[in-house]
């Protein structure tokens, strides 16, 4: 198997979490970006939505080889109001439960790519807002989502020295 994909996410889960570890806790609960979230909100997201990517890339795959043609998102799909409901949702979780939640998907990731062939890698998915790309695409932006959100919280915690 030749994605990387399971060991992107271990380096980009480990700096997320060096972040979180050196700050004081009071600065994980201030606002950081311009609509108000903070660091726990960006965290708990990227740890919900790295689940959500690699059901998302699980379901499409078993969808291509049973010939399921059915639509992978509602017409009515609104991520950001996913993103906002899926946050609200976890409300009261510790940065322990998150990370508990986080690192399962991360050996759940690991597990996967195990199973896949080159063949499943190329197999063509669909993501949000109708985005065509491959399945090895797919299991590399949760990474790459990871890292968006890794430089938004470095970015906005450095506003608050």
């Amino acid at each position: 198997m030749t994605s990387k994909a399971a060991e992107y996410y271990a380096k980009e889960t480990e700096r997320v979490w060096t972040i979180v570890a050196e700050q004081p806790e009071a600065n994980l609960y201030r606002p950081i970006r311009d609509d108000g979230w903070n660091a726990w909100q960006i965290v708990a997201h990227i740890a919900l939505t790295s689940r959500q990517m690699l059901r998302l890339a699980q379901k499409q795959q078993q969808q291509a080889q049973t010939g399921d043609i059915s639509p992978i998102f509602a017409p009515d799909f609104d991520v950001d109001r996913m993103n906002i409901e899926q946050v609200a949702a976890w409300e009261g979780k510790s940065f322990a439960e998150i990370r508990q939640h986080w690192d399962k998907t991360g050996v759940q990731l690991a597990e996967y790519i195990t199973t896949l062939q080159p063949a499943d890698l190329a197999l063509p998915v669909e993501f949000v807002k109708k985005q065509q790309m491959t399945l090895e695409q797919l299991l590399n932006l949760i990474s790459l989502h990871i890292r968006l959100h890794r430089n938004e919280i470095e970015t906005g915690l450095r506003s608050l020295e």
